[in-house]
């Protein structure tokens, strides 16, 4: 028998707040009975759009202006089904752009984009242990065109195991068919105190939350950005990456039951877009960035 929470259903779920005042619908993501803090805690949010812009920096592209970049991160997980064995399944679907403004020196805005649906199941086995798997299939691309070498389809496993309720331990890596960075490596510890306090520390990206009172959370995150990549169309250049290490901080505040608003800030190191095929690397100096976003769980 499949038990199932579609878009009619989500809000029972998705609304349960961190205190633990879950009420059912769901036989795998109780914050009152979990035994993994990844595999079993609630879904806190089933949207959001994010917006961010980061300052103009000079580069080692002396032809070029300073380049800035203007990025927009929307998401809605509109899928959630459950069996009786351990096994979940959810489906988003995901739209990010990132703008670079000035790019090759033209006083015009070049974006790089994903559209995408990721899907991951989740399974959980004995003694702690559970696994999940995911796939991305979607466009990567800077949308001059739209042709076979714009779609990829990645895929990734982790493995998990926690100890207690709220520590988990998770490895695993992420696979990028035809990317220069083919395999990126994934793991770290997981851990929670009641959804009060959240600390992931973890490879490529670490996180703190902290949830002083009911309708605000702070919070603080940083990591390394080393894979996308972007088809160019006709370009000779073929395809453009962007790597970069970033920190950032914020705080969400809940205007709703289910709506919240996220402002942040933060600073971005180490830029570099590259090509796969002819063209130099281009640098780009460090530069603060700033966001805000609304988020649902509705």
């Amino acid at each position: 028998m499949l038990s199932s929470v579609l878009l009619a259903q989500a809000p029972g779920l998705l609304a349960a707040d961190d205190e633990g005042d879950y009420d059912g619908g769901s036989l795998y993501r109780n914050l009152d009975e979990r035994e993994c803090p990844i595999l079993d805690t609630p879904f806190p949010l089933m949207s959001a759009l994010e917006l961010r812009y980061t300052l103009p920096a000079k580069s080692t592209a002396t032809a070029w202006d300073d380049i800035a970049t203007a990025e927009a991160d929307a998401w809605l997980r509109f899928l959630y089904l459950e069996n009786e064995l351990g096994g979940d399944l959810e489906m988003i679907v995901r739209w990010n752009s990132l703008i670079l403004q000035n790019f090759d020196g033209a006083d015009s805005w070049y974006p790089l984009a994903i559209a995408a649906i990721p899907v991951r199941w989740s399974q959980r086995f004995e003694a702690g242990w559970g696994m999940q798997l995911e796939i991305e299939p979607g466009l990567y691309s800077t949308l001059k065109s739209f042709e076979i070498k714009d779609f990829n389809i990645p895929a990734g496993l982790n493995l998990i195991h926690a100890f207690t309720p709220d520590v988990a331990l998770f490895a695993g890596l992420k696979v990028y068919p035809g990317f220069k960075t083919a395999v990126v490596p994934r793991g770290g510890i997981h851990m929670s105190g009641a959804d009060v306090v959240v600390a992931e520390i973890a490879y490529p990206e670490s996180r703190l939350e902290i949830k002083p009172f009911r309708g605000l959370r702070i919070h603080v995150s940083g990591g390394i950005m080393n894979w996308p990549e972007y088809n160019m169309g006709d370009d000779e250049r073929e395809r453009i990456m962007y790597d970069d290490f970033h920190v950032r901080g914020g705080f969400d505040v809940g205007i709703t039951e289910g709506v919240e608003i996220t402002f942040q800030g933060g600073y971005v190191f180490e830029r570099t877009l590259s090509f796969k095929g002819t063209g130099a690397d281009v640098d780009i100096e460090d530069a603060p960035v700033f966001g805000l976003g609304i988020r649902g769980r509705l």
